[in-house]
């Protein structure tokens, strides 16, 4: 829906929005809240109970679920009677009953506090405001940089060589021995091989134009 002359921005709000797995479980781990008066925290899926989500405290009452209220049940409204006990569809088997106790044991002893918010902390920062860029780095945890990379990206070489010599580094070049073992069209000689006379002048060898340039 677009609105007014007045506002220049398109609101996509109510359109379903496709998290990806890996970005869900990142937010997951690195998101931590402290409930207070509850609406603004999904009951069955925030992190917000011992510092889990329900998911993992009880995954076999989890998948006894509906979608929506998995996606809608905030914990002001799962406080209120307790609704979120309605939400449980299915078969009740000893495992999930077993669970459905534990959770109700940690549930009955909280108290919601009207006049608080909810509070969702980033861990990923010192000072708790969610960043852009803390996310992007969390990605890459754990991962091996590589050093030369500023020769290569920041070198005066048109961009398409810049692509091939990354390539080639990761071993992502499919030469032609390759190309053979997976029986996929290749020429019969690389085209960076050139021949070259002998003195004799009867006899000729191949040597490898890209190896004399590196060498």
């Amino acid at each position: 829906m677009v609105l007014g002359a007045k506002n220049r921005y398109i609101t996509f709000l109510g359109l379903p929005i496709q998290v990806p797995r890996k970005t869900r479980t990142l937010f997951n781990v690195a998101v931590e809240t402290i409930v207070g008066n509850g609406k603004s925290t999904k009951f069955w899926l925030d992190r917000w109970l011992q510092g889990r989500t329900l998911s993992k405290l009880a995954p076999n009452l989890c998948k006894l679920i509906p979608k929506q209220a998995v996606k809608q049940r905030t914990v002001a409204q799962a406080f209120d009677n307790r609704c979120w006990v309605a939400d449980i569809r299915g078969a009740l088997s000893v495992q999930v009953l077993r669970e459905y106790l534990y959770i109700w044991d940690l549930v009955d002893g909280l108290v919601l506090q009207p006049e608080i918010p909810d509070q969702h902390r980033w861990k990923l920062t010192n000072l708790g405001p969610y960043s852009s860029k803390s996310a992007y780095n969390a990605f890459f945890i754990g991962s091996i940089r590589f050093a030369p990379w500023k020769r290569i990206w920041r070198s005066w070489a048109p961009l398409r060589h810049e692509f091939f010599i990354w390539l080639a580094i990761k071993n992502r070049c499919w030469p032609a021995d390759r190309l053979a073992k997976c029986g996929l069209p290749h020429p019969a000689v690389c085209p960076l091989l050139i021949r070259r006379r002998k003195i004799s002048k009867t006899s000729s060898s191949l040597v490898c134009l890209l190896g004399q340039l590196v060498l």
